[in-house]
């Protein structure tokens, strides 16, 4: 048996030989060297128990070759062997780390006991130096594992823990050693003998804690292995807690989803079919069943054939041979019940596995429903395109300078043989000024639909007609298009009635208004009469007294005076009242010219309220407008309100059809006339007041028309401009004054009107007429088309 390997250093070649054959000897495997540099070489070469070496060698001696081992930290035991003279030497090789010294000469004995103690001390201080790294090891271990650990004594106070136990209660390494375990792990108020953490067993033991309390809180799983001295008397515990909380929560959170699912399919309305490998089916829903046959039969271990059309089959055998990923398209198949009926289904396929077998999801669909729908649709469809064809307006689709789709109507109205010859027209020859289709396009593009715009049209021979365009916006089938869908109406004979409509209206509010007028214009003409009839009987008297002032002048002239004549002459004065004449007369004449400039004023207001006008615009002087017609209309509520005119002088002539607005602030006057007269003659009181303003209001001339009415009810508000709806009796109104009013204000003038009211408080009318036509921003939106056109 080898005792321990030796290396022996001297320069003396009979030394090395006797040293290594007692060695050998002895039992131990020996090298030799002649000196430090070679002996240095094989220790950093190899391993060697003990070395011994000589003190005075010629290359690298005795002391140079142990700074030179301990430089390097080479695990050897060095002995030194030494002369009577150099114990000094010997010394300061102990204090290098030699292990022992012999002086020369050295017996055998003396040599191998020596070698013995050294190879013992060897193993000794290998044998610490793997304990130490065990130790350190397991240190390392203990305090790295993420599980908690703690060493009880047999009191249960605390010997060890590891810093996972540390840092789950925020403390250091050594803060809880000592402390007992239920005090310092737990602080529940459960007894101690049932803490989790104070349970022992004589054997290795796992059990779970669910804990929630103080730092415990969650779930974890315990491990308690006794602590034994040498397999005997046991003293102490060693508890590996795991915290499981997060595993645990999952498996709850993998459950609940599981449940969940379960539930889903379970409540589904499609049929939830599972097959096998073989293509039969393990699994299925209530849908299925109730889908496919009576609640009594079973589908389980039924076959593919059994639930679908024959086709099918064949395209489930493709599917399965096809990789078998989810199918990204609906299969359309038929089903097929317990009974043989059949019904068309749709099925989205995937696939899975579970437990190291394959299984296929089926998810079937009964769409008979949807079919019907679709075959109704259809036929919808047909009528809708029988109805488009058949409608006595053209209905078109435009996208960007074309047009994609008209109906026989709108060819016919263009002058076109059939809709093919239209189909690809660019729409601005359509419009007899192109501009008209921009202006229409941008009103479009920024409310998203028109709604009854007129605009002039052009026929295929150059002739024009009046239509009336309702459109919208959609999304074509490419990103990003927007076409035009809409209708247009030839309104030419609509416009004719509807100028007649208004002439007749016009009249009819001149009959009405002809009587007051007449009393208006008797009234002036009454007391001019008189005061003619004064004048004409004042003149008589006059011409008697001038004749007897021509005779008191004849005879004076002739110096034959008589004063009898100037007493005739006084008589006369006295007999006419010559004073009262001069005093009368002056003021009959000026009564006089008064009452024939109101007639003349009323006759004026009169023939421009009733003037035709054109159908061209002009400006015209709103206030002086608004005069004349309030003139005109006096008669109509002077008896009832007291008219209050603000007029802004400063305010611009506006470009308006002046008979058209006359009849606007006639039919607003008159309607407020008659709000006050039914409050004045509901309440008995007095007379109420009627405002007209005038106003510049941004690019705007402003017109309002106020009363103290009654105000209009709330329930009738939306409908007050529908034609020929009135709340006034009969033989009061026809319905269609504000009707009229706002087709001229907005459609006529490219203006507003809206109202202002409040029950029991009166009314406001505002109209907005635009200080500029319209037609001047024309070119406006054509930056902003951006190829959307009619």
């Amino acid at each position: 048996m080898q005792k321990g390997r030796v290396l022996i250093v001297d320069d003396d070649q009979l030394v090395r030989n006797v040293l290594l054959r007692q060695l050998v000897t002895a039992g131990y495997t020996c090298d030799t060297a002649a000196d430090g540099r070679a002996a240095l070489e094989k220790l950093t070469l190899d391993n060697y128990d003990v070395t011994l070496i000589d003190m005075v060698m010629p290359v690298m001696d005795g002391l140079q070759l142990l700074s030179a081992l301990d430089e390097l930290r080479l695990e050897t035991v060095p002995i030194v062997l030494t002369g009577y003279t150099e114990v000094d030497r010997a010394v300061q090789a102990m204090k290098l780390g030699a292990y022992d010294f012999i002086q020369k000469p050295a017996h055998g004995d003396m040599v191998v006991k020596a070698i013995d103690r050294a190879v013992r001390h060897s193993c000794v201080v290998r044998y610490g130096k793997e304990m130490a790294n065990l130790a350190a090891q397991w240190e390392t271990i203990f305090d790295a594992t993420p599980d908690m650990i703690v060493i009880l004594d047999p009191e249960q106070r605390i010997l060890r823990y590891n810093r996972a136990v540390a840092q789950r209660f925020g403390t250091s390494k050594d803060a809880l050693i000592g402390r007992h375990g239920h005090e310092a792990l737990c602080g529940g108020d459960h007894p101690l003998e049932t803490c989790p953490f104070l349970l022992t067993s004589t054997q290795a033991r796992y059990y779970p804690i669910e804990y929630c309390q103080r730092q415990w809180n969650g779930y974890f799983e315990a491990t308690i292995v006794p602590l034994r001295y040498r397999g005997e008397a046991v003293w102490g515990w060693l508890h590996v807690i795991r915290d499981v909380t997060s595993q645990r929560e999952a498996a709850e959170r993998t459950a609940q989803s599981e449940s969940l699912l379960r539930a889903i399919i379970q409540a589904s309305k499609d049929a939830i079919v599972v097959f096998d490998a073989s293509g039969c089916i393990t699994e299925y829903n209530p849908a299925a069943q109730a889908l496919f046959g009576p609640p009594e039969k079973q589908l389980h271990g039924a076959g593919v054939e059994s639930l679908f059309a024959p086709e099918f089959e064949e395209m489930y055998l493709q599917y399965r041979l096809s990789a078998a990923s989810p199918t990204a398209d609906l299969i359309r198949t038929e089903g097929v019940r317990s009974d043989g009926g059949r019904f068309p289904v749709e099925i989205s396929l995937s696939d899975g596995e579970a437990n190291g077998r394959s299984f296929t999801v089926a998810a079937v669909r009964d769409i008979t429903d949807r079919v019907r729908a679709q075959e109704a649709l259809l036929e919808t469809e047909r009528k809708y395109r029988k109805l488009l064809h058949n409608l006595p307006l053209g209905v078109f689709r435009a996208s960007e300078c074309q047009l994609l789709m008209a109906n026989p109507e709108m060819a016919r109205m263009f002058g076109y043989e059939t809709v093919d010859h239209m189909i690809g027209l660019d729409t601005s020859l359509l419009f007899d000024d192109p501009r008209q289709r921009d202006v229409l396009v941008g009103r479009l593009l920024k409310q998203g639909f028109l709604a009854r715009e007129e605009a002039l049209m052009r026929r295929r021979d150059g002739s024009t007609f009046s239509g009336l365009f309702t459109a919208s916006l959609v999304r074509g089938d490419a990103a990003g298009e927007m076409l035009i869908d809409g209708s247009l109406e030839d309104i030419t004979e609509h416009k004719h009635l509807e100028a007649q409509l208004r002439h007749a209206q016009k009249m009819e509010s001149i009959g009405q208004l002809a009587a007051g007028i007449a009393h208006e214009i008797n009234t002036p003409t009454q007391y001019v009469g008189d005061n003619a009839r004064f004048l004409s009987d004042s003149f008589n008297q006059l011409l008697l007294l001038l004749a007897r002032v021509r005779m008191v002048v004849a005879a004076a002239d002739k110096g034959q005076l008589d004063p009898a004549l100037l007493v005739e002459l006084r008589k006369g004065m006295d007999e006419c009242d010559l004073d009262y004449l001069l005093e009368e007369i002056p003021r009959a004449i000026s009564e006089s010219l008064d009452g024939i400039e109101r007639v003349s004023r009323i006759v004026r207001a009169m023939k421009e309220f009733s003037h035709p006008g054109g159908d061209e615009k002009t400006p015209v002087d709103l206030n002086k407008a608004i005069e004349s017609t309030l003139t005109v209309a006096r008669n109509e509520y002077k008896y009832v309100a007291d008219l209050v005119a603000d007029l802004d002088r400063e305010l611009p002539l506006v470009p308006c059809l002046p008979g058209d607005f006359n009849q606007v602030i006639l039919n607003l006057v008159i309607n407020a006339a008659h709000a006050i007269g039914a409050v004045v003659k509901e309440r008995g009181e007095g007379k109420g007041t009627i405002t007209v303003s005038t106003r510049l209001n941004g690019p705007w001339a402003e017109i309002r028309v106020s009363d103290t009415g009654g105000g209009i009810p709330e329930k009738i508000r939306h409908r007050i401009f529908e034609p020929f709806f009135t709340t006034k009796e009969v033989g009061k109104g026809t319905g269609q004054g504000l009707a009229i009013a706002r087709s001229v204000v907005v459609d006529k003038h490219g203006g507003e009107i809206e109202f202002e009211t409040e029950t029991g408080r009166g009314t406001t009318f505002i109209v907005r007429l635009p200080l500029e036509e319209p037609q001047g921003q024309a070119s406006e939106p054509a930056e902003a088309i951006a190829g959307a056109t009619v």
